[in-house]
This record gives C-alpha cells, structure tokens and sequence, in this order.
C-alpha cells in the first residue's frame, strides 16, 4: 500500500512528504488503525480519545489544508478501504471518514516525528487497555473491585468469624461477601454469605478460624 492512497483520501500533503522522508511504514499506520476501530467497536471509545489526546500532547496536530479539494465522505471512505481500513470494523465502530482521516494524519505524525518504533507503543496501549482483549478485562474487573472494596478492622479467632469493619457495612443478613488479604486468621478470606451482627460487624457462615488475625484485609459485596 503506497502513501498515494492516503493523499487520496485526504490526508494533506505536507505529511505525506514527511512520511516520504522517513520512509514510514503506511501499512504499519493502518494495521493500527484497524486495531483502533476495533477497539471503538468493543466499547473502548473513551480510551481511543484519551490515547488521542496523548498523541496530540507529543506532537501539534497538523492543521495545514491541502492545496488541492478534499474528496467527499463517501469517496474518503472509498480511499480508505483500498489503502486497507477495514470496512466492516467502520461500521461496527461507526466512526466517521473525517475523523480516521484525523487519526491517519496525527498518527503518521507522530511518527515522522517519533520514529516507527512509537507505532509499537501504541499498539500495546490498545491492547493492555481495549475491551476486548482478557488483559483489559482483568484490569477493568480490578478496578471495579476495588472501587467497592471496604476495610476490615479485625477478623476474630472464633467459629463462625466475625469481621470487624472500619465504617458500617450497610449489608443484609443473607448477603455474600468476598474476604481479601486478611493476615494471620487466613481462614476469613474466600467468598462467604454472612449475618449481620450490629452496624459495623458481620460473621461468615461456613469459615472456620485459623489463626490470630495480624492485620490487612478488605471486604466486598458480591452480586
């Protein structure tokens, strides 16, 4: 794929001839455009704009327009997609031709600046952080963890244990909660339906003691 389709697309010249100078990769450029359309496609929109904006702190996005007309949407799109843009992931994405054009621009940009080693950078930002990738999952069920995650006070050395919170619990006699990181009674941590015992205690049905409690530990309701 040659930087003549981009510059069919729409993509100014200027950039094209920096992209010329250091012999950018445009393949490289829409394989990561791709994995950006993905990622819009997922529910990774707000990453997308937020990894945007860092690229635009790296680099003042170009503003020069090009000399000759820009082609429609439509055509655009054309041009795009021969270059190698996915068509179905643009609309799954539903992101529009003049913001790819937009993201072409800035990313080669960013390159002619940066080097192609950046392109590699990039590319693993999306795929730690994408939604639809197991890592970003995880990332995103941790951070849900811990955003509902409550501090425990103590957790007794008695049968069934009883967990001691530093603020009231707000729980219901039948609810289950998943114990985390308490030390010395390591038989508190697990997942355990509880009764409530008064506003800032509860004990776990079914865990048995296994030790003094030494510290640490945090508690949160389960679905």
């Amino acid at each position: 794929m040659s930087l003549q389709k981009l510059y069919d697309a729409g993509v100014h010249g200027e950039t094209i001839r920096d992209a010329k100078a250091t012999s950018a990769d445009p393949q490289a450029v829409i394989s990561l455009i791709n994995r950006l359309l993905a990622a819009v496609a997922a529910g990774g929109e707000t990453l997308v704009q937020k990894l945007m904006a860092l690229l635009k702190l790296l680099h003042v996005w170009p503003t020069a327009q090009r000399v000759t007309a820009m082609p429609s949407e439509e055509e655009t799109l054309k041009h795009l997609i021969d270059a190698g843009v996915d068509g179905e992931l643009v609309a799954k994405s539903k992101v529009q031709p003049s913001t790819l054009l937009e993201w072409i621009t800035g990313i080669l940009a960013v390159v002619n600046k940066y080097g192609p080693g950046i392109l590699a950078a990039i590319a693993e930002l999306i795929h730690v952080f994408s939604p639809q990738t197991p890592a970003a999952a995880e990332h995103h069920q941790a951070k849900r963890r811990k955003k509902n995650q409550h501090a425990i006070r103590d957790a007794s050395d008695e049968s069934p244990i009883v967990i001691s919170c530093e603020k009231p619990h707000g729980l219901e006699t039948g609810a289950t909660v998943l114990i985390e990181g308490v030390a010395g009674n390591l038989g508190a941590n697990g997942t355990w339906p509880i009764k409530v015992i008064n506003d800032t205690e509860f004990s776990l049905d079914g865990a048995f003691a296994s030790g003094s409690y030494t510290g640490g530990g945090v508690w949160s309701e389960q679905a």
